[in-house]
């Protein structure tokens, strides 16, 4: 029962649901530049938000974190307040996401080299790297702020607790596997493959404790990209 919810001219992704559950936030391209919009979940009422990509909610709904030339923004979706999260020397950041409290964003960087995923703390602590063994990056916490998806400059999903302890690889195989999302209970992941980096890309769910081949593709073809849990479902 797949259904279009945007039909502007542009391509759209990067969808969010609120953490109620009764709107969603994507990226649309507007005249070749990146913008974040919000509509209802049945696609009505779109509406502009701010100039910019990959927009995350705060668990509270009241604010958003996002990539706005190469940096990581936080915007107040009531004052429209905005301001820079992440230090001006950090490069090519993306895929930015709040903690289960709202105190502190995930967030991958390459102003060290390599890609890797950083935690900043909200009241201007010292930016902690996650301890991962390869290159990462689009990280998303696990409901209990405890642990952090990630995927692979190889192309895997893996998990690991926030202090670097517990790292365990999801998937495997030698297509490519990222994006990968909590299931609102944690038992499962929502997370896309492909055979290569081109494509074509399927949308599929896995338990987390089943076997590694135990995957249910939901999508056949098309560019399925970046999915998404429903707060209730």
């Amino acid at each position: 029962n797949a259904n279009q919810l945007t039909k502007s001219e542009g391509p759209d992704a990067d969808p969010r649901f609120s953490p109620g559950g009764k709107r969603i936030l994507y990226t649309t391209l507007r005249g070749g530049f990146p913008e974040i919009w919000m509509m209802n979940r049945d696609g009505s009422e779109p509406k502009f938000v701010t100039k910019g990509s990959q927009g995350s909610w705060a668990p509270n709904g009241g604010s958003i974190v996002f990539i706005n030339d190469n940096q990581t923004s936080m915007r107040d979706l009531t004052t429209g307040k905005e301001r820079l999260i992440t230090p001006q020397a950090w490069e090519r950041c993306g895929v930015p996401a709040f903690s289960p409290d709202g105190q502190r964003v995930a967030v991958a960087s390459r102003h060290l080299g390599n890609i890797g995923i950083f935690l900043l703390s909200l009241d201007g602590k010292e930016p902690a790297p996650l301890k991962t063994e390869e290159a990462c990056c689009t990280p998303c916490w696990s409901k209990d702020g405890k642990k952090i998806l990630y995927q692979t400059v190889n192309g895997h999903i893996h998990e690991v607790g926030i202090d670097g302890k517990g790292a365990d690889q999801l998937t495997f195989g030698a297509d490519v596997q990222h994006d990968a999302r909590y299931s609102p209970d944690g038992t499962m992941v929502v997370f896309c493959r492909a055979p290569s980096p081109e494509g074509p890309w399927q949308i599929c769910v896995q338990k987390l404790d089943g076997g590694e081949d135990e995957f249910v593709v939901l999508t056949k073809d098309g560019s399925n990209l970046l999915p998404d849990w429903h707060a209730d479902e």
